[in-house]
């Protein structure tokens, strides 16, 4: 398995996926110099069968500091936030693929053909909280779904949001805490 530490979590994705640590990549330090430009955390590409996803993924931890970012959580400052990272991303993305990167080189035969191809497109919110956070009537990772799937329709994306608890095993990826953090 590939392993992508991101703050207290560490993902880990198949050998044969294609993963790009975005936020950290050349590329973003290059697209950064236009102000305000965002990026996600990462870029995955996996192939299952005869069908290929396109990953765009978004990891966000605020256990132990939900009640100062509930609003955030809950009002649509978040969804906001992961969807203009998204928009930023995938223009870094295409720059990248249409111009001379060394974070592109090897990828760019499969990574970029997504981009016009008939290709399952995700955008994942890996929001770790506290199960203790929220009581069950309070559905905020369905209405932060809900919230990304509206702005980002149009991409052709399908937006999803996950935490350790609920991450399905169908998606190919897990997730753990790194080794020496505190939860």
């Amino acid at each position: 398995m590939q392993e992508f530490i991101e703050g207290k979590l560490t993902f880990l994705f198949p050998e044969d996926w294609i993963v790009l640590k975005y936020d950290d990549s050349k590329l973003h330090k290059r697209m950064k110099r236009v102000d305000d430009t965002k990026a996600v955390d990462f870029m995955a590409l996996s192939s299952k069968g005869n069908g290929e996803t396109l990953w765009i993924m978004e990891v966000k931890n605020p256990r132990g500091h939900e009640s100062e970012n509930k609003e955030r959580i809950t009002g649509g400052g978040l969804a906001l936030e992961v969807a203009q990272k998204v928009r930023d991303s995938l223009a870094g993305l295409w720059v990248g693929c249409w111009t001379v990167h060394a974070d592109m080189e090897s990828m760019r035969p499969r990574f970029c053909r997504p981009l016009g191809g008939n290709v399952s497109k995700k955008v994942v919110l890996f929001l770790e909280t506290a199960p203790e956070w929220c009581p069950e009537k309070c559905d905020y990772r369905k209405n932060l779904s809900d919230l990304l799937n509206k702005k980002l329709r149009w991409y052709g994306f399908r937006c999803l949001v996950y935490n350790m608890e609920e991450l399905p095993k169908t998606v190919g990826w897990t997730v753990v805490h790194t080794a020496g953090s505190s939860r």
